[in-house]
């Protein structure tokens, strides 16, 4: 069986998230969405994703946080 790539899309606007979503599933991808950076994260604690798109400008947790974060659980402090 082929895996799919795994793509989490971040974004605030549900228009941007749907449209992204169903594309890049008609182009065989694999796509979870969050609304915010805190189901985000919560989703980047659970499994890995091949490709991250978040929108930069979200409130409470913004896009470069939630890159931050995904950075940080697929390259921990030490671990080479």
């Amino acid at each position: 069986m082929v895996e799919k790539n795994r793509i989490l899309i971040v974004d605030d606007e549900p228009e941007q998230r749907i449209v992204l979503r169903k594309t890049l599933a008609l182009l065989g991808y694999e796509v979870e969405v969050a609304e915010g950076g805190y189901e985000a994260i919560d989703h980047l604690e659970k499994a890995p994703f091949d490709l991250l798109i978040a929108d930069l400008k979200m409130p409470e947790v913004d896009g470069l946080q939630v890159i931050d974060h995904a950075l940080r659980v697929t390259h921990p402090p030490g671990v080479s």
